[in-house]
């Protein structure tokens, strides 16, 4: 990602309409919180439906109506790669609140690790899900 080294970050606090888009040092953006929150409800949705669609519809019995909730939830998933994109650029050109000093550099490093792999759990999944769908012959969502 060595495109990524030209983007520069907020060094200084900039205001649009009232709110920082800054993080300080005890609370992210609104837009991150926004951004995490939307991701959240989408990602819970995409699995609610996924679910739904595996284990309680048939193609012998639902076939267009599973049809259907599977192209929802291929949307959804595409929604989510994009969506996780954004929330990375967002966190790399806005630096995220340091961690409290109590915790232990141990502590400190699992947590980082811990956002690590959701944020590559968010890019697996969907991504995963779209080469699953293609190698079974299905159409890409749009």
């Amino acid at each position: 990602m060595s495109f990524l080294i030209s983007i520069p970050r907020l060094e200084n606090d900039i205001w649009i309409h009232g709110y920082n888009m800054k993080n300080t040092s005890q609370y992210y953006t609104r837009t991150a919180q926004m951004l995490h929150w939307l991701m959240a409800a989408i990602f819970i949705a995409a699995w609610c439906i996924g679910f739904y669609s595996g284990n309680f519809l048939s193609y012998e019995i639902d076939g267009s109506f599973k049809g259907q909730v599977i192209t929802l939830h291929k949307n959804i998933a595409t929604t989510i790669i994009f969506l996780v994109l954004i929330r990375i650029f967002w966190r790399y050109t806005h630096p995220v609140p340091a961690l409290p000093d109590s915790m232990s550099p141990l502590m400190k490093v699992l947590a980082h690790l811990g956002h690590l792999a959701l944020y590559l759990m968010l890019l697996a999944l969907p991504i995963t899900g779209c080469l699953f769908s293609w190698s079974a012959g299905h159409p890409a969502p749009v």
